[in-house]
């Protein structure tokens, strides 16, 4: 009977967990300030505009590398788990740092109206 309460209270325990786990929300402003969900940084994110730019470093006037469009998913750059994907620009905008084919990088303004984390079975 012991065993099974143990067993009962982990499961309850570790189903809170996941739905905790990625429970990132923007600020009253829509903005996305970290990828930190509690348990590491979100690697995947899907865009919820029609187009979404990808640029050089982070900033409005910065050059377009790449366009997204609604539904494609974009994969954070995270430093193999080390570090934060999102990046302030010069007026304190966050912006998401991601990877694009062949290792280059890009950025996309880290804004609700624009991107949302994922859970990481999509």
């Amino acid at each position: 009977m012991f065993r099974r309460s143990i067993a009962i209270t982990v499961v309850t325990l570790l189903s809170t967990l996941c739905t905790t786990v990625y429970a990132q929300r923007a600020n009253s402003d829509g903005d996305y300030k970290s990828a930190d969900d509690g348990q590491g940084y979100h690697i995947r994110w899907e865009v919820k505009t029609d187009r979404l730019n990808c640029r050089k470093s982070p900033g409005d006037k910065q050059q377009v590398l790449q366009q997204y469009v609604k539904g494609d998913l974009l994969t954070a750059d995270t430093n193999d788990g080390r570090s934060n994907p999102i990046l302030m620009d010069a007026d304190s905008k966050p912006w998401l740092r991601v990877k694009l084919a062949g290792g280059d990088l890009c950025y996309v303004r880290a804004r609700n109206l624009y991107i949302n984390p994922l859970k990481s079975g999509k």
